[in-house]
Formats: structure tokens, sequence, C-alpha cells
């Protein structure tokens, strides 16, 4: 068997047995990119959950807003049906009606009530 040494590119003599067995190494490890996965995959469930909690959040607001709208309605036609009177032909709120309604209504439902 004849042994013969070889130049690679680098100008170092390389043994041509021992250069057909040499593997390449990778320079990351599998216990490297296993971590790197558990990672990633923490961090896109934690940009998922907040992306749901902000719709979440935000359908809160709304039907939050929209029961708000129906407690003023309801004052609205209370306060129209039951405390408007006539005062030399004009319609007008009577105050001591208007103030007993607002009252039992804001007891009730737990709002803040304005009258302007």
């Amino acid at each position: 068997m004849v042994k013969r040494d070889n130049k690679d590119e680098s100008g170092l003599v390389v043994n041509s047995i021992l250069s057909g067995k040499i593997k390449t190494r990778s320079s990351v490890s599998p216990i490297t990119l296993r971590i790197l996965a558990i990672n990633v995959l923490a961090l896109a469930l934690l940009v998922v959950g907040l992306l749901y909690v902000g719709q979440y959040r935000q359908g809160l607001i709304d039907s939050e807003v929209a029961a708000l709208n129906v407690e003023a309605e309801l004052f609205a036609a209370a306060l129209g049906e039951t405390a408007v009177g006539k005062i030399n032909s004009n319609k007008t709120l009577i105050i001591e009606d208007v103030n007993q309604i607002v009252r039992r209504m804001v007891t009730t439902t737990g709002t803040v009530a304005q009258l302007f």
C-alpha cells in the first residue's frame, strides 16, 4: 500500500486516506437546536396570547358601550313618559319627578347620571 500525501489549498500536507474519513461537524449541536425551538415556540405563544387578549378586551369595551347606550335610552324614555308636563303650552321637565326617577334608576343600575 502506497501512502501519498497531497497538499490542499492552505498548503498543509493532508494524508489522502485520512481526508476521506474526516467528517465535518456542524457548529450547532442538537440540544442547542431543541432549546432554540422551545424558546421560539414560547415566544410565538406569547404573541398569540397578547393578540387574543387585545381582541377580547375590545369586545368587552364594545359590549359595555352598547349596554350604556341601552341604559341611556331607558333613562330618556322614562323621563319623557313621566316627568314631562305642560306649562304655558310648553313642554318642560318637572324637577321633583325628574329627581325621583333619576335617583331610583341610578340606585338600580349603578350608573352615574347627569341631567342638563
